[in-house]
């Protein structure tokens, strides 16, 4: 197997991923994972940067020769294009998320006996919920919203902090470095009931129940989302699948479970899922463009553009 890597692109996070070439007794394909945290730098430009610097580098199985690259939408496909220009790396393939998503879903065998599925794909910065065919790949529906979002349980928890410190930072650096600490600690309720978080700026202290009664109502609304979609969907749902950070949360999992009346799956390491389909879907450029890619301004076809996969 050619020693691949796939890339996801998130507001808050890079995630990297290239498929362990080994042999595993479980006979399923495990994978290398890397996270660069972009909460400080603008996340495009550093999935280039560790692009480059994977490049750069001889792996297990010798040195990377192709590159998936998943991307939200055709703002993003642009942005990733230029960054990768700036860069001056070319051997790459952009894939949209929810191809690079179903494609990891099938390869591990998690898809079943389902055929036509809904992602949810809950991340730092929005939720996306499509509906996609497996048979043909193809993206039925699609809709995506900022009105729920990482970020913004993020800075309910800071709100429920400083609230009950009776403080309020002023400093827009110093109450960024606070919501990022707020953003560990939502993390961490992942798998505990409770979080003590000592730091600069006062302790973060909260209980799991204190947090889902902070994002409740979100959840509930994007729950709403999806049973909207859902029904206007041209071909009947079989599953609904959580990807993304924010379906590490327990609680998004237990709402999505009884408002939407399907089964509803969440695939180990949710948030990795795809850049591990990006992984699989990677494949070497022929002939790679010497020219800079176009301005961002420009309008971008994914669809003709030859590095689009």
């Amino acid at each position: 197997m050619t020693e691949v890597l796939g890339v996801s692109v998130g507001a808050s996070a890079v995630r990297m991923a290239r498929p362990d070439l080994r042999p595993q007794d479980s006979g399923r394909l495990d994978f290398h994972h890397d996270t660069v945290d972009a909460y400080w730098d603008r996340a495009e430009e550093l999935a280039a940067e560790s692009i480059g610097v994977v490049l750069s580098q001889p792996g297990n199985g010798g040195p990377v020769q192709a590159t998936g690259v998943a991307y939200r939408d055709q703002q993003q496909f642009g942005e990733i294009q230029q960054a990768m220009a700036g860069q001056r790396l070319y051997n790459y393939r952009l894939v949209p998320e929810a191809r690079a998503a179903l494609q990891y879903l099938e390869a591990s065998g998690e898809l079943g006996h389902f055929g036509t599925i809904a992602l949810y794909d809950l991340g730092s910065s929005g939720l996306t919920i499509s509906v996609i065919d497996r048979g043909t790949g193809q993206v039925l529906l699609a809709e995506r919203t900022i009105d729920i979002s990482g970020d913004d349980f993020d800075r309910l928890i800071a709100d429920n902090q400083l609230a009950k410190q009776g403080v309020d930072i002023a400093d827009n650096q110093q109450l960024s470095a606070f919501t990022a600490r707020c953003r560990v600690a939502k993390e961490q309720l992942s798998t505990s009931g409770a979080v003590c978080l000592p730091g600069d700026g006062g302790v973060i202290l909260i209980s799991r129940e204190a947090f889902e009664s902070l994002v409740t109502v979100p959840i509930e609304y994007s729950a709403r989302l999806v049973r909207d979609v859902i029904g206007r969907s041209p071909k009947d749902v079989d599953a609904l699948f959580l990807i993304g950070g924010g379906a590490r949360i327990p609680l998004v999992g237990a709402i999505l479970d009884a408002w939407v009346g399907l089964p509803v799956v969440t695939p180990a390491d949710p948030e990795s899922v795809a850049a591990r389909g990006a992984a699989l879907l990677a494949t070497p450029v022929a002939e790679a463009p010497r020219q800079p890619v176009p301005q961002p301004n420009a309008q971008s076809n994914p669809q003709s553009n030859p590095q689009s996969g």
